[in-house]
Protein backbone atom coordinates (compact mmCIF):
# COMPACT_ATOMS: atom_id res chain seq x y z
CA UNK A 1 0.00 0.00 0.00
CA UNK A 2 1.19 3.32 -1.06
CA UNK A 3 -0.74 6.92 0.76
CA UNK A 4 0.10 9.81 -1.46
CA UNK A 5 -0.84 12.63 1.10
CA UNK A 6 -1.42 16.64 0.82
CA UNK A 7 -2.80 18.24 3.77
CA UNK A 8 -5.30 20.56 4.04
CA UNK A 9 -6.88 23.64 6.82
CA UNK A 10 -5.67 22.85 10.36
CA UNK A 11 -6.64 18.97 10.84
CA UNK A 12 -7.72 18.24 7.13
CA UNK A 13 -5.88 16.14 3.94
CA UNK A 14 -6.42 14.68 0.63
CA UNK A 15 -4.99 11.16 0.43
CA UNK A 16 -4.27 8.87 -2.79
CA UNK A 17 -4.53 5.23 -1.81
CA UNK A 18 -2.84 2.75 -4.06
CA UNK A 19 -3.80 -0.71 -2.91
CA UNK A 20 -1.65 -2.36 -5.54
CA UNK A 21 -4.37 -2.62 -8.30
CA UNK A 22 -7.38 -0.48 -6.20
CA UNK A 23 -7.25 3.45 -5.79
CA UNK A 24 -8.89 5.14 -3.56
CA UNK A 25 -9.49 8.52 -3.14
CA UNK A 26 -9.78 10.30 0.39
CA UNK A 27 -10.77 12.98 2.59
CA UNK A 28 -9.33 13.09 5.78
CA UNK A 29 -11.05 14.86 8.99
CA UNK A 30 -8.74 15.09 11.74
CA UNK A 31 -10.87 17.95 13.70
CA UNK A 32 -13.80 16.80 15.92
CA UNK A 33 -16.35 19.22 13.11
CA UNK A 34 -18.74 17.79 11.27
CA UNK A 35 -18.67 19.48 7.55
CA UNK A 36 -22.33 19.02 5.91
CA UNK A 37 -22.28 21.59 3.71
CA UNK A 38 -21.83 18.91 0.47
CA UNK A 39 -18.14 19.86 -0.10
CA UNK A 40 -17.41 19.76 -4.03
CA UNK A 41 -14.62 17.24 -5.21
CA UNK A 42 -13.02 15.83 -8.65
CA UNK A 43 -10.77 13.29 -9.81
CA UNK A 44 -9.35 13.18 -12.97
CA UNK A 45 -6.91 9.90 -14.54
CA UNK A 46 -4.22 11.12 -17.08
CA UNK A 47 -5.30 14.87 -16.94
CA UNK A 48 -9.41 13.59 -17.86
CA UNK A 49 -7.76 11.84 -20.97
CA UNK A 50 -8.40 8.46 -19.12
CA UNK A 51 -11.54 9.23 -17.26
CA UNK A 52 -12.93 11.75 -14.63
CA UNK A 53 -15.65 11.93 -12.62
CA UNK A 54 -16.75 14.80 -9.24
CA UNK A 55 -19.19 15.01 -6.40
CA UNK A 56 -20.04 16.32 -3.03
CA UNK A 57 -19.43 14.93 0.51
CA UNK A 58 -20.59 15.69 3.73
CA UNK A 59 -17.81 14.22 6.79
CA UNK A 60 -18.01 13.77 10.20
CA UNK A 61 -15.51 14.88 12.96
CA UNK A 62 -12.49 11.78 12.74
CA UNK A 63 -13.63 10.44 9.74
CA UNK A 64 -11.83 8.93 6.83
CA UNK A 65 -13.69 9.08 3.92
CA UNK A 66 -13.60 7.44 0.37
CA UNK A 67 -14.97 9.57 -1.95
CA UNK A 68 -13.86 7.52 -4.91
CA UNK A 69 -12.73 3.96 -5.61
CA UNK A 70 -11.38 2.36 -9.14
CA UNK A 71 -9.35 -0.43 -9.93
CA UNK A 72 -6.20 1.16 -12.11
CA UNK A 73 -4.18 -1.30 -13.94
CA UNK A 74 -1.61 0.82 -16.24
CA UNK A 75 0.36 3.43 -15.79
CA UNK A 76 -1.74 6.93 -14.52
CA UNK A 77 -1.62 9.62 -13.31
CA UNK A 78 -4.10 10.67 -10.93
CA UNK A 79 -5.74 14.44 -9.82
CA UNK A 80 -7.56 14.28 -6.84
CA UNK A 81 -9.45 17.55 -5.87
CA UNK A 82 -11.70 19.04 -3.43
CA UNK A 83 -13.56 22.70 -3.36
CA UNK A 84 -13.56 24.92 -0.87
CA UNK A 85 -14.83 24.20 2.47
CA UNK A 86 -15.10 27.47 3.58
CA UNK A 87 -13.65 26.82 7.31
CA UNK A 88 -10.01 26.89 8.50
CA UNK A 89 -10.31 23.71 9.73
CA UNK A 90 -10.30 21.61 6.61
CA UNK A 91 -9.56 24.17 4.45
CA UNK A 92 -9.55 23.85 0.27
CA UNK A 93 -9.15 24.27 -2.21
CA UNK A 94 -6.66 21.84 -2.16
CA UNK A 95 -5.01 19.33 -4.61
CA UNK A 96 -3.20 15.80 -4.30
CA UNK A 97 -1.53 14.44 -7.37
CA UNK A 98 -0.05 10.30 -7.60
CA UNK A 99 1.49 8.93 -10.51
CA UNK A 100 0.53 5.03 -10.21
CA UNK A 101 3.15 2.65 -11.57
CA UNK A 102 1.79 -0.28 -13.24
CA UNK A 103 4.91 -1.66 -14.65
CA UNK A 104 4.93 -5.63 -15.60
CA UNK A 105 7.88 -7.29 -17.43
CA UNK A 106 8.44 -6.27 -21.36
CA UNK A 107 6.87 -7.32 -24.32
CA UNK A 108 9.03 -10.15 -26.38
CA UNK A 109 11.36 -8.64 -28.60
CA UNK A 110 9.94 -9.29 -32.53
CA UNK A 111 12.89 -11.23 -34.19
CA UNK A 112 14.21 -10.25 -37.08
CA UNK A 113 16.54 -13.08 -37.89
CA UNK A 114 20.07 -14.91 -38.46
CA UNK A 115 22.07 -14.01 -41.19
CA UNK A 116 26.01 -13.85 -41.77
CA UNK A 117 26.73 -17.23 -41.58
CA UNK A 118 29.80 -19.01 -41.54
CA UNK A 119 31.40 -21.92 -40.02
CA UNK A 120 31.30 -21.71 -36.80
CA UNK A 121 29.72 -18.13 -36.36
CA UNK A 122 26.17 -16.04 -37.43
CA UNK A 123 24.68 -12.70 -36.89
CA UNK A 124 21.34 -12.34 -34.66
CA UNK A 125 19.04 -9.32 -35.12
CA UNK A 126 15.85 -8.58 -33.29
CA UNK A 127 13.98 -5.58 -32.41
CA UNK A 128 12.31 -4.41 -29.12
CA UNK A 129 9.04 -4.06 -28.54
CA UNK A 130 7.14 -2.43 -25.27
CA UNK A 131 8.85 -1.74 -22.06
CA UNK A 132 6.26 -2.85 -19.47
CA UNK A 133 6.37 0.17 -18.45
CA UNK A 134 9.76 0.39 -16.81
CA UNK A 135 12.94 1.04 -18.90
CA UNK A 136 14.78 -1.85 -20.59
CA UNK A 137 17.94 -2.82 -18.36
CA UNK A 138 18.92 -5.20 -21.09
CA UNK A 139 18.47 -7.53 -23.93
CA UNK A 140 19.91 -11.40 -23.89
CA UNK A 141 20.18 -13.94 -26.93
CA UNK A 142 19.39 -17.44 -25.95
CA UNK A 143 20.75 -19.96 -29.29
CA UNK A 144 22.05 -23.65 -29.61
CA UNK A 145 21.35 -26.88 -31.53
CA UNK A 146 18.32 -27.64 -29.91
CA UNK A 147 14.94 -26.19 -31.69
CA UNK A 148 12.80 -26.62 -28.83
CA UNK A 149 14.73 -25.51 -25.65
CA UNK A 150 17.54 -22.71 -25.38
CA UNK A 151 21.36 -24.34 -24.68
CA UNK A 152 22.92 -20.58 -24.19
CA UNK A 153 22.53 -17.24 -23.10
CA UNK A 154 24.80 -14.10 -24.23
CA UNK A 155 24.63 -10.70 -23.98
CA UNK A 156 23.01 -8.35 -26.89
CA UNK A 157 22.45 -4.63 -28.18
CA UNK A 158 19.80 -5.86 -30.79
CA UNK A 159 22.24 -6.86 -33.29
CA UNK A 160 24.76 -9.73 -32.09
CA UNK A 161 27.16 -11.76 -33.58
CA UNK A 162 28.15 -15.18 -31.79
CA UNK A 163 31.09 -16.84 -32.04
CA UNK A 164 30.85 -20.84 -31.27
CA UNK A 165 32.54 -24.35 -31.59
CA UNK A 166 29.31 -25.84 -33.49
CA UNK A 167 30.10 -28.09 -36.31
CA UNK A 168 29.98 -26.34 -40.11
CA UNK A 169 27.16 -27.62 -41.68
CA UNK A 170 25.12 -27.54 -38.25
CA UNK A 171 21.68 -26.03 -37.55
CA UNK A 172 21.48 -22.96 -35.30
CA UNK A 173 18.28 -21.97 -33.55
CA UNK A 174 18.14 -18.45 -31.72
CA UNK A 175 15.81 -16.29 -29.53
CA UNK A 176 15.45 -12.91 -28.00
CA UNK A 177 14.44 -11.30 -24.72
CA UNK A 178 14.75 -8.45 -22.77
CA UNK A 179 14.67 -7.66 -19.11
CA UNK A 180 13.47 -4.44 -16.78
CA UNK A 181 13.03 -3.84 -13.43
CA UNK A 182 10.43 -6.28 -13.03
CA UNK A 183 11.67 -8.98 -14.93
CA UNK A 184 12.28 -10.79 -17.91
CA UNK A 185 10.07 -11.37 -21.04
CA UNK A 186 8.75 -14.14 -22.44
CA UNK A 187 11.93 -15.08 -25.37
CA UNK A 188 10.99 -14.01 -28.84
CA UNK A 189 9.45 -16.14 -31.51
CA UNK A 190 12.60 -18.70 -32.97
CA UNK A 191 14.96 -18.07 -35.78
CA UNK A 192 16.94 -20.75 -37.41
CA UNK A 193 20.11 -20.77 -39.94
CA UNK A 194 22.39 -23.33 -41.91
CA UNK A 195 26.02 -23.03 -40.75
CA UNK A 196 28.17 -23.11 -43.73
CA UNK A 197 29.29 -27.30 -44.16
CA UNK A 198 32.98 -27.82 -43.99
CA UNK A 199 35.06 -31.16 -44.75
CA UNK A 200 36.73 -33.19 -42.72
CA UNK A 201 40.62 -34.20 -42.40
CA UNK A 202 42.48 -37.10 -40.98
CA UNK A 203 45.18 -35.60 -38.23
CA UNK A 204 47.01 -38.32 -36.74
CA UNK A 205 44.69 -40.34 -37.21
CA UNK A 206 41.70 -38.52 -35.78
CA UNK A 207 39.07 -37.02 -38.27
CA UNK A 208 38.84 -33.34 -37.28
CA UNK A 209 36.88 -30.28 -39.14
CA UNK A 210 38.49 -28.37 -41.29
CA UNK A 211 36.76 -24.68 -41.91
CA UNK A 212 38.08 -23.88 -45.83
CA UNK A 213 39.38 -20.63 -47.23
CA UNK A 214 39.88 -18.87 -50.18
CA UNK A 215 41.82 -15.93 -51.18
CA UNK A 216 39.58 -13.43 -53.06
CA UNK A 217 40.84 -10.47 -54.27
CA UNK A 218 43.80 -10.53 -51.95
CA UNK A 219 41.21 -11.41 -48.76
CA UNK A 220 40.52 -14.69 -47.23
CA UNK A 221 37.01 -15.45 -46.91
CA UNK A 222 34.97 -18.32 -45.95
CA UNK A 223 34.25 -21.10 -48.71
CA UNK A 224 31.64 -24.02 -49.01
CA UNK A 225 33.18 -27.41 -49.97
CA UNK A 226 30.83 -28.75 -52.84
CA UNK A 227 31.36 -32.56 -54.09
CA UNK A 228 30.10 -34.10 -57.68
CA UNK A 229 27.79 -36.77 -57.16
CA UNK A 230 25.69 -38.47 -60.18
CA UNK A 231 26.32 -35.43 -62.45
CA UNK A 232 25.42 -33.63 -60.21
CA UNK A 233 27.22 -30.51 -57.53
CA UNK A 234 26.22 -30.26 -54.28
CA UNK A 235 26.97 -29.18 -50.92
CA UNK A 236 29.56 -31.26 -49.07
CA UNK A 237 28.13 -33.52 -45.79
CA UNK A 238 30.42 -33.65 -43.03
Amino acid sequence: MADYVVGSGTGGSLIIRDLGGTVQAIVRNGNGSTWANGVPWSLYLNDGASGSTSGTFNIAGGQDLVVWQGNITTNMKVTFNMGSTGTSGLGGPTTVVAQINRATVPAPPTMLGIDQLVHQSFRVRFSGNSDGGSPITGWEIGFGLDPNNVQYITGSGGTTTINTQFAPGSTVYAWARGANAVGYSGWSARASGLLLPGVKVRVSGVYKDAIPYVKLNGVWVPSVPYVKKAGAWGLTKL
